[in-house]
């Protein structure tokens, strides 16, 4: 009873190191799985005593779902459009958006807004929508980048009497009063127009000029532009800027200053800030024409030269002319 404790580690003189006296392995006892044995009885007590939270859970199940389904309390009943910008028309977008209201907010789908709105209003570039519970959406509208300032000019055709009335007869001439003879008309000038154009090609009649901004002459018009109407089409105003980036990188000390646009000839001209004219059609890639103009620049002096402009039109060929020579005329 009072023997005494072994200590745990044993000194051998001769060797003078300690060991660690070696103590027996326990064994380690596995646990056989047997049959459980079941209590009814028991079993069947626990359900009674709980019967009442089983009753409290499914009630509450049944009213969610009636919530979430049927209940007037998440349907959709505004749209709140953000005006970030002052030219953003909210009254518009909220009455295109008009039948989404009544709708479930948790189940609806947000994708649906967006494209409603870019099919109705191209002038935005990006649409975001956020649920707003228990009944509102938010719309959060980012308007195209404004690329540049339109000057315009149009024509209207004239319209003479015989052609508003071809039904009407020629009036009789007298012989004794000749028909006074016609004064030529002096010529007509251009109406001019001032807007801005976005990154959809829409012209911006409501917007200020921005000084910023390279200018794009557009002239020989028929009609007077109408606002948000598409003056040159996305693909091609694509293209248009990948030239001029591709082309004021090339050459760093240079700058498109103004854009004169063809709509019928398919072609545009860029006016640098020297003085010099490129020529360009769209139905080439515009990047790679130039390309061209950058791979041979250097090596046929061109930058020695006082050039009225430069044709890149046509392949594998680079037509320049000479300021002050006939084909500048």
């Amino acid at each position: 009873m009072f023997r005494k404790k072994k200590s745990k580690r044993l000194y051998l003189p001769a060797k003078k190191k300690w060991y660690a006296r070696q103590r027996p392995v326990k064994r380690k006892k596995f646990w056989v799985r047997g049959k459980k044995k079941t209590h009814l009885k028991r079993q069947i007590n626990l359900f009674k005593q709980r019967w009442f939270y089983w009753i409290l859970g499914g009630v509450g199940l049944l009213g969610l779902l009636l919530i979430f389904f049927f209940s007037t309390y998440l349907k959709i009943a505004e749209i709140n459009v953000v005006r970030y910008d002052f030219n953003v028309n909210s009254a518009a977008i909220q009455d295109v958006l008009k039948p989404y209201i009544g709708e479930n907010i948790l189940l609806f789908d947000r994708d649906l807004v967006i494209q409603t709105v870019k099919e109705n209003f191209e002038e935005y570039a990006q649409v975001h929508v956020k649920k707003e519970l228990p009944n509102t959406l938010r719309v959060e509208l980012e308007a195209q980048p404004l690329l540049f300032n339109v000057r315009a000019s149009y024509i209207l055709p004239e319209i003479n009497d015989q052609e508003a009335n071809p039904e009407d007869e020629p009036l009789e001439t007298d012989e004794n009063n000749p028909p006074e003879q016609e004064i030529p008309e002096e010529p007509i000038e251009p109406t001019e127009q001032l807007a801005i154009l976005n990154g959809a090609g829409q012209v911006l009649l409501t917007q200020e000029e921005n000084l910023e901004l390279p200018t794009m002459v557009v002239e020989q018009l028929t009609h007077p532009l109408e606002n948000k109407e598409i003056l040159i089409s996305p693909e091609r105003l694509q293209n248009l800027q990948a030239a001029i980036e591709r082309f004021e990188k090339a050459f760093p000390d240079q700058r498109i200053e103004r854009v004169q646009y063809f709509p019928d000839g398919r072609e545009v001209h860029l006016e640098v800030k020297n003085g010099l004219t490129l020529w360009i059609t769209f139905q080439k890639d515009p990047v790679e024409q130039v390309d061209k103009l950058y791979s041979i620049y250097e090596p046929a002096a061109l930058d020695q030269e006082d050039l009225a402009y430069i044709d890149l039109r046509i392949a594998e060929k680079v037509i320049y002319c000479p300021q002050g020579a006939r084909c500048d005329q």
